[in-house]
């Protein structure tokens, strides 16, 4: 943060030993971060923007539907996939590298849900639904260990199992695998991008935590780095970007709304300008 001035300096190097993120002075390091990369936020900023036009208008197609309805549930997924990539700005702007790719990782997940939903819409539906119950019933299998001595809430468990169980039976639907839901949902080239964000990110691994190290020229490591990573800008914005950009494009095929496409397309044509290829990330 050599463009710091000594005082702001020495506030932050202050403030983040004792508060780390949550530092009062993190705003010299947000005000440095977008200053340094003008045109990536710019972009991401655009494409917010276009995202929650999107949502707002989609919501008029809940009027009359019901809430099993595959739209409704598709519709009811996109301020997921928002508020994620929402964080993920917002821990950019700090240099909160590993966090902002975890939540990316998360739109990548919503958007394959989009895109099965409009490919497929009823089978997508039960799919989610019967994933959901799954869930759930396997919750309460654990927890009967946990409860097994209290008669009550033993009892609470398994009638509530056994409710889930005939629920279940409505949604004969099988387990679906991440690679195979992207597939359906017309985002299979973009699954690989997924597994990658698993590995540097979401799930604890050497991978997910050799960026704390300070790396020498030669690779070696001296110690840890302490407070935001700033080179990692670029990195989180071609998966955040990459991502709602995927998002947009479900919500365009589920809502029919082509009115914004020129918009769009200037984004796209921006963000592939400007953004660091995927493929070149490692």
């Amino acid at each position: 943060m050599s463009e710091f001035n000594d005082e702001a300096g020495k506030e932050f190097d202050a403030d983040f030993k004792v508060n780390g993120y949550l530092a009062t002075a993190m705003r010299h390091i947000q005000a440095h971060i977008r200053t340094k990369y003008p045109d990536s936020f710019a972009i991401a900023d655009e494409l917010n923007k276009l995202g929650q036009a999107f949502y707002v208008d989609s919501t008029e197609l809940l009027t009359g539907r019901y809430s099993h309805d595959p739209l409704c549930v598709a519709i009811q997924l996109i301020p997921r996939a928002l508020s994620a990539y929402q964080a993920s700005i917002l821990s950019a702007e700090r240099g909160m590298h590993i966090e902002a790719l975890t939540l990316a990782r998360s739109i990548y997940e919503t958007a394959f849900w989009l895109g099965y939903l409009h490919q497929t819409p009823d089978t997508a539906k039960n799919t989610l639904f019967a994933e959901t119950i799954r869930q759930e019933l396997e919750v309460y299998r654990l927890s009967i260990e946990i409860v097994k001595d209290n008669a009550e809430h033993l009892a609470e468990t398994r009638s509530r199992m056994s409710a889930l169980g005939k629920e279940l039976k409505k949604y004969p639907n099988s387990s679906i695998k991440m690679s195979d839901l992207a597939s359906k949902a017309g985002f299979g080239n973009r699954y690989t991008e997924y597994r990658m964000l698993c590995g540097k990110a979401a799930h604890v691994s050497v991978q997910s935590t050799i960026h704390y190290l300070n790396r020498q020229d030669d690779g070696s490591f001296n110690g840890h780095i302490i407070g935001p990573d700033e080179d990692a800008v670029p990195e989180i914005f071609a998966f955040a970007c990459g991502a709602i950009i995927m998002v947009i494009e479900a919500m365009r095929w589920l809502t029919k709304d082509t009115s914004r496409d020129d918009e769009f397309q200037a984004l796209m044509a921006r963000y592939a300008a400007t953004m660091v290829p995927t493929d070149a990330i490692s």
